[in-house]
């Protein structure tokens, strides 16, 4: 009996749940000198609105629980900021475009967002403060494969002013193409129009190998091998066995 108990908890320790770990790490080496990109839905200005995404790669299935990116505002209302848009695209070619899964950033999923001092950046020498924006308590399933995943403030340009986020040239997490940035409603007259393009090139700042400050937390989704759940029903069978005795 015992021996049958044990074998039973040694499989079940095999399939037990993994816990929630960094899985895209796109912060690592940000500093506070690093350029800032226009990321915003701006309630005021919507055609003035544009949405930034990174590509993330990832061999096996995720479970996302939180997104998190890093901004830099001068507007001290920037942490009254509670909402963002969340999109997550099957990957194209080097852009969003053509995954398979659309590519309009205007049909994102708005969800709750904290926004908080980020303590290790603080303040730079111009005057930017750095935040984490932060979408919590998600339970979103990727599979495994390229994804464009992005995170956009929703914000009101004449109460919290421009947040941008927080880019640079350290490709950390192993993308294989830079950030992308589109402005659907066209008032920026990025090169790329209102498609997506390169977020360096279209934002005019000599630093075309952008990568944005995004961070996945979440847990790999992991599927009993058969070998394990056939060894796990024989520990069952012989506990009913033992019982029938």
């Amino acid at each position: 009996m015992t021996k049958t108990l044990f074998t039973i908890a040694a499989v079940a320790a095999v399939i037990a749940p993994a816990f929630a770990t960094d899985l895209w790490d796109q912060q690592a080496g940000t500093t506070n000198g690093d350029a800032g990109f226009v990321n915003q839905v701006f309630s005021d200005f919507p055609t003035d609105s544009v949405y930034e995404m990174g590509e993330v790669n990832n061999s096996q299935a995720w479970t996302i629980n939180s997104v998190s990116i890093i901004v830099e505002s001068t507007n001290a209302a920037t942490p009254s900021i509670t909402s963002a848009v969340l999109n997550i695209f099957d990957d194209g070619t080097s852009n969003p475009a053509g995954g398979g899964s659309g590519d309009d950033p205007t049909t994102g999923q708005t969800v709750a967002v904290s926004t908080v001092l980020d303590t290790a950046l603080g303040t730079n020498a111009n005057g930017y403060t750095f935040y984490m924006i932060t979408a919590s308590g998600l339970n979103i399933s990727m599979a495994a494969g390229s994804h464009w995943v992005g995170l956009t403030p929703n914000t009101s340009f004449s109460a919290q002013g421009e947040p941008f986020f927080t880019v640079n040239s350290l490709n950390s997490a192993g993308a294989t193409f830079a950030d992308n940035s589109r402005n659907p409603g066209g008032a920026f007259g990025f090169p790329s129009g209102t498609n997506w393009g390169d977020a360096g090139t279209n934002v005019a700042i000599d630093q075309n190998a952008a990568y944005g400050s995004i961070d996945l937390v979440g847990t790999i989704q992991s599927v009993p091998a058969p070998s394990a759940m056939a060894f796990l029903g024989l520990g069952i069978g012989a506990l009913l066995i033992r019982r029938r005795k």
